[in-house]
């Protein structure tokens, strides 16, 4: 899927098209938008990219609109296999986010640790206070934003919405700020 503020913010929310895909060797796939109730995916086509050009589950790759037009062009830019913690200070909507994986220790402790440059960087640090998960089932979870010493965790609320979407080790994720204010909000994805 693609994600839904991403569609919306670019208009590919609501459309059933042709689009064209432009990989790292610029060469250009033609596949299918599609849009069915409250998702965006590409169709047709997105597997033969995938396999010409050795992608597979857990790679991370940036996905640039460059043509909005009636046949949108989207630039894939391969980003590392299975990435521990890519950062990154922004996306085209220009939400700070970083990509993970799930940690033991988050299963064991039931506390998810939050990279302490992207807290410092986002205002996250030094802070107790409520915060919003949103799942990617666009369902929202209130979760305690807390910090002690060189740390910065969700503590309360992380069991139940790790068990709700059934998260375990290994799983690949989205963390992305989509509001900083007095009770942040994220994208969990």
């Amino acid at each position: 899927y693609i994600p839904m503020d991403f569609a919306r913010s670019n208009g590919l929310n609501n459309r059933r098209c042709n689009m064209i895909l432009i990989d790292i060797k610029k060469r250009t796939w033609p596949v299918t938008l599609r849009h069915k109730g409250t998702h965006v995916s590409i169709g047709c086509g997105l597997r033969e990219f995938f396999i010409a050009n050795g992608l597979k589950e857990g790679d991370a790759f940036k996905f640039e609109l460059i043509e909005k037009g009636e046949k949108p062009i989207v630039k894939f830019t391969f980003e590392g296999s299975a990435p521990e913690a890519i950062a990154s200070t922004s996306t085209l909507e220009d939400h700070p986010y970083f990509l993970s994986t799930v940690k033991p220790h988050s299963l064991k402790w039931n506390k998810f640790h939050i990279p302490m440059d992207f807290a410092r960087s986002n205002g996250l640090s030094n802070r107790h206070c409520e915060m919003i998960l949103i799942d990617h089932k666009h369902r929202p979870w209130p979760v305690e934003l807390r910090h002690e010493a060189f740390h910065v965790y969700i503590g309360r609320g992380w069991r139940e919405f790790r068990n709700a979407n059934a998260l375990k080790e290994g799983d690949h994720f989205k963390f992305e700020l989509i509001e900083k204010g007095d009770k942040p909000i994220v994208n969990f994805i």
